[in-house]
C-alpha cells in the first residue's frame, strides 16, 4: 500500500490548525502528526534571543485508493484556485470623488490676498478670479468624476463576481472531493 505525506507549517492557533486539517482531510489526508516547534530567528546585542514559533503539521494519504487520482486533480485545482483567489485584490478606485473643502478654502484664501494685498481694479479682479477658479476646477472635477463613475462601478461588480464564483468553486471542489472519498 504506497502513500504519499504532505507536512505544512502554521502559526500555532488551535482554530487555524483544526481548519487546516479539516480542510485537507477532505482531500484523503490523515493527520500523522502534529508538532510545536520553535526555531532560533536572531539573538540582539544584549543577548536577547528571539524565536519562531509554529507548528508542523503531517498528513498522509493512501495513493492506491480507488478516489486517489480524482482527488489529487481536485487538490490542485482547489490550490490553483485560491492562489488566484488570494492574487485577485480589488482594485482601486482611480477617480476618488473630489472634496469640496479644499477648493473652498482655497477660494477663501485666493479671495481674500487679492483684497488684502491689492487695489484698485485689479483687487476686484484677482479677488473674483481667486474666488471662482478653485469652484471651477470642482466643478470640472466632479464631472470627470460622474463620467468615470458608472465604469468603476461597473468594473467594481465584475470583480466581486468573479471572486464570488472562485469562492463557490472552492466549496463545490471541497464537496466534490469529500463525496469521492467517503463513497
Amino acid at each position: 500500500m504506497a502513500r504519499e505525506t504532505k507536512t505544512i507549517q502554521m502559526y500555532p492557533d488551535d482554530d487555524a490548525i483544526n481548519q487546516a486539517i479539516s480542510l485537507w482531510e477532505n482531500f484523503g489526508w490523515e493527520v500523522i502528526g502534529n508538532q510545536r516547534c520553535q526555531e532560533f530567528k536572531k539573538q540582539d546585542s544584549d543577548g536577547t534571543q528571539h524565536f519562531e514559533t509554529f507548528n508542523k503539521i503531517t498528513f498522509s494519504r493512501d495513493k492506491s485508493a480507488s478516489w486517489y487520482g480524482k482527488v489529487a486533480e481536485l487538490e490542485q485545482e482547489y490550490i490553483a484556485t485560491e492562489n488566484e483567489l488570494q492574487s485577485k485584490s480589488k482594485q482601486g478606485n482611480p477617480y476618488k470623488k473630489p472634496g469640496i473643502i479644499a477648493p473652498l478654502i482655497a477660494a477663501v484664501v485666493l479671495a481674500f490676498a487679492g483684497y488684502k494685498f491689492l487695489s484698485g481694479v485689479l483687487r476686484y479682479i484677482i479677488m473674483g478670479v481667486g474666488f471662482l477658479l478653485p469652484i471651477v476646477i470642482y466643478i470640472i472635477r466632479i464631472a470627470s468624476y460622474n463620467k468615470h463613475k458608472d465604469e468603476i462601478e461597473r468594473k467594481e461588480s465584475e470583480w466581486y463576481a468573479k471572486v464570488s464564483d472562485m469562492r463557490q468553486r472552492l466549496k463545490d471542489i471541497l464537496e466534490e472531493a469529500e463525496a469521492l472519498i467517503n463513497g
